[in-house]
């Protein structure tokens, strides 16, 4: 039998494990707080930049064949680039297992060659397990900004101008709020009214 001295070292211990965990709680509810203010801010952007697509896909109906507007260009679909976005890390509940499905689904419904860039270390292992082509592969930063961005979209930009790619689509998941994510196919390229639902 355990003596006094020993129980209160144990329930000593355990207070400071509580501790700390009380404290990595509080972080975490921080984390998740500033996270979720962030796609809420970013909200209006996005929804006025689906009204500025939709506006200019419908207005190149309107053009004749002289014009000329390569992210604009509708061809026949032989390769598909695939942006592929999943987190670094797990313990994020399903969301993995639901981006891999939704890719793996894709991937086998369509007819179309399909190369992936993968953004996000989960991403990248299950399309290499998977031996898909992985065109390319971004490590995603904690803080994501516009620099990151940036040399992801003009490399998906220059390859769907260059003809290399016949049509772009990104599998990522859609916030709605903290407990609840939906993962979603968006066709980036070309530019269509579609893209902006």
């Amino acid at each position: 039998m355990p003596s006094t001295k020993d129980l209160r070292d144990r329930i000593r211990s355990i207070s400071n494990t509580a501790k700390v965990t009380g404290a990595m709680q509080l972080i975490a509810a921080s984390k998740m707080n500033r996270a979720q203010l962030m796609v809420e801010n970013g909200r209006p952007y996005s929804e006025h930049m689906k009204t500025v697509l939709s506006n200019l896909s419908g207005v190149t109906e309107h053009l004749d064949e002289t014009t000329d507007m390569p992210l604009l260009k509708i061809r026949p679909v032989n390769k598909i680039l695939m942006l592929f976005i999943t987190p670094d890390r797990g313990l994020a509940g399903s969301l993995v297992a639901n981006l891999t499905k939704m890719a793996a689904s894709y991937i086998s419904g369509s007819e179309a060659l399909i190369s992936v860039v993968g953004v996000g270390k989960k991403g990248q292992r299950f399309i290499a397990r998977a031996g898909q082509d992985l065109y390319a592969s971004y490590s995603v930063p904690d803080r994501a900004s516009l620099d990151d961005t940036t040399s992801i979209s003009k490399m998906l930009i220059d390859e769907y101008q260059n003809g290399n790619f016949d049509k772009v689509i990104m599998i990522h998941s859609k916030f709605i709020n903290t407990a609840s994510q939906k993962t979603t196919v968006t066709e980036l390229l070309p530019i269509s009214s579609s893209n902006s639902e």
